[in-house]
């Protein structure tokens, strides 16, 4: 299940970024957000491992994980709603796309990363992530 996400996400950076990204090379941003990528996987991974044997936390987050990568697709084809992206937008529109792509996945990022680092004791909306050590 983990496999068919997280090709899923590659599927859909590489629909992002448009078949003439290869022959123009990658911007900043895109750069930053095939980093990026890699590490939401890593913590994606991580936050599974955490959950362990809590079949319905698993569930539930590969449910809110599969929902939040609509979303940010959805969110860029808010910004972009043009079927002819390169025609309505310009050459911009791969650079702009990875930034508001990059900047959602370094919140979510942030979010899956609560299940390794954990919550401050004391929190009362710990939920299923662990206490900071």
């Amino acid at each position: 299940m983990t496999g068919r996400l997280l090709l899923a996400v590659v599927t859909g950076l590489m629909a992002l970024q448009g078949a003439g990204a290869a022959q123009q090379g990658a911007s900043g941003a895109c750069r930053s957000l095939e980093k990026s990528d890699a590490a939401l996987n890593a913590a994606y991974s991580k936050a599974l491992a955490k959950l362990g044997d809590d079949s319905a936390a698993v569930n539930k987050l590969t449910v809110a994980q599969r929902n939040w990568l609509k979303f940010r697709d959805a969110h860029v084809e808010s910004v972009f709603p043009a079927d002819d992206k390169r025609a309505e937008y310009g050459s911009a529109f791969q650079d702009c796309s990875c930034a508001i792509v990059l900047e959602l996945t370094q919140t979510r990022l942030h979010q899956l990363e609560a299940w390794s680092v954990g919550i401050p004791e004391g929190d009362v909306c710990i939920g299923s992530r662990p206490v900071k050590n």
